[in-house]
């Protein structure tokens, strides 16, 4: 038999609003950004193993997503290239699984719906984080602007965008890691549930403002809700000097809003610019974070939750 290949893309992503509480029920905004991991799948004819990815994590995300379709991992080699920045809360393992698990699907044959997609990305990104919302998944598979949430069952919506506006990214030298900031908030949510369980509602609440923001094209409000998201964040212990530095100086120079985007713990900040991102780039620049801006066009979103299974 013919080794098979297949080679697929995907985006990473920011969050708006509503990291960690997503996990408790709350609802997020997420959204795709401009940076991309491209993945190819080699299936070789069973004589020759696959090359194990120098990466354990990697390694276990592919016996994983394997499993689920039947094949056996050794026959499976993947090449990855990608200018989503790793390890900075930006989606590079979501957009991992959701390519692996679409080169899967080719070559094996087997349909893959949207639903579908989401269900296996939220199993193989446990081998990443743990555990998984499914958060990250939705905003890297299904493109534009999501509302989410994971109450009963993960939900997700496609939501309108009345103006377009500009994001503004800068990463931050701190790696980080999802599961170890993920256990470190449960410890504390253990210490004071009544607490954490307030910050997880108020952050909900700005979620669901942030959304008529963005419907209304209230940019200066999706601001401020992004600041009290930041502000509620630090509360949670999930924010660094790093990351606070970064977030002021995207302020300073002009940001209707900032806030960190991802588990926290270092990473990358997402800042709100309307006209003048070029100016919040080049300071930021200026102050030694590598940036990238991410236009986000006005857009028409679905009108009802969409169930995922």
């Amino acid at each position: 038999m013919t080794p098979k290949t297949s080679t697929h893309t995907a985006p990473g992503k920011v969050i708006l609003l509503g990291e960690h509480a997503v996990g408790h029920g709350q609802p997020a905004i997420a959204l795709p950004v401009d940076r991309r991991l491209t993945l190819t799948t080699t299936l070789s004819d069973g004589n020759a193993a696959g090359t194990p990815h120098d990466d354990p994590a990697v390694r276990t995300a592919l016996a994983t997503a394997a499993a689920l379709y039947s094949l056996p991992p050794d026959r499976l080699t993947i090449r990855v290239t990608s200018d989503i920045p790793a390890g900075r809360g930006l989606g590079s393992s979501a957009a991992l699984t959701v390519a692996l698990l679409r080169t899967l699907a080719d070559l094996t044959g087997r349909p893959l719906d949207r639903e579908e997609l989401l269900s296996q990305a939220r199993t193989v990104e446990a081998a990443f984080h743990g555990t998984s919302s499914g958060l990250d998944a939705a905003a890297v598979g299904l493109g534009g602007v999501i509302w989410f949430r994971n109450d009963l069952r993960p939900r997700a919506l496609l939501l309108p965008v009345k103006d377009a506006f500009d994001l503004v990214v800068a990463v931050t030298p701190e790696r980080r890691s999802t599961a170890r900031e993920v256990t470190r908030l449960h410890q504390r949510l253990h210490a004071q549930p009544a607490l954490y369980h307030q910050y997880f509602s108020q952050t909900g609440s700005l979620s669901a403002a942030a959304r008529d923001a963005l419907r209304t094209g209230d940019l200066p409000a999706l601001g401020h809700l992004m600041d009290q998201a930041q502000n509620l964040l630090a509360r949670m212990g999930v924010s660094t000097p790093g990351l606070e530095h970064a977030i002021t100086t995207a302020r300073t120079a002009g940001a209707l809003g900032a806030k960190l985007t991802g588990a926290g713990g270092g990473g990358a900040i997402v800042a709100l610019a309307s006209g003048n991102a070029a100016d919040v780039t080049e300071t930021l620049q200026a102050e030694g974070y590598e940036t990238f801006t991410n236009r986000v066009g006005a857009a028409n979103g679905a009108d009802a939750l969409s169930p995922l299974k």
